[in-house]
């Protein structure tokens, strides 16, 4: 299963190191999907998978400047995506980052969101039209990460015991 993991670039410290421990948790058995922003939960979730050594799936517009993501595995976005994209927002100088939102939405099975952020809120709104599942964590609603990683894992096993059936 592919699930993307996708956030605010201002996440706290905390909230970036329990989003690192997420990734790591479910990257042993899942391919993370990000988007490779340089800080924040992109960078967290990378991060994790990385720690894991787990399977990864950046996604990336060709319009953006590429050179300094050597991943295993990049996703373009497609016309497709743009199409979807335009939906929500209008072409523009960082269009090509909302095309690369709907190419994460497209190619993940399940979305895991944390935030309330343009580029987070325009992934959600890309998954919903796709009738992809969503796990929005907007507030620390768990005690601890253990917690956190239990509420997701199940969360996630019960997706696939579905999409199973």
């Amino acid at each position: 299963m592919k699930i993307g993991m996708v956030g605010s670039r201002s996440l706290s410290p905390q909230q970036c190191r329990e989003f690192a421990a997420l990734a790591e948790a479910l990257a042993g058995s899942h391919t993370i999907v990000s988007g490779g922003c340089p800080r924040g939960a992109d960078k967290a979730a990378l991060q994790g998978a990385r720690a894991a050594e787990g399977r990864i799936t950046l996604c990336l517009d060709p319009t953006l400047h590429k050179d300094t993501y050597p991943m295993e595995a990049i996703e373009y976005a497609t016309n497709d995506d743009r199409a979807l994209a335009r939906q929500f927002r209008a072409d523009g100088p960082y269009f090509g980052y909302f095309a690369r939102n709907a190419t994460i939405a497209r190619i993940s099975n399940a979305l895991i969101a944390w935030g309330t952020t343009n580029g987070t809120q325009h992934t959600i709104q890309c998954a919903r039209t796709l009738g992809k599942p969503l796990l929005l964590l907007h507030r620390a609603t768990w005690s601890s990460t253990d917690e956190l990683i239990t509420r997701v894992l199940i969360a996630i096993d019960t997706l696939e015991r579905g999409a199973a059936s």
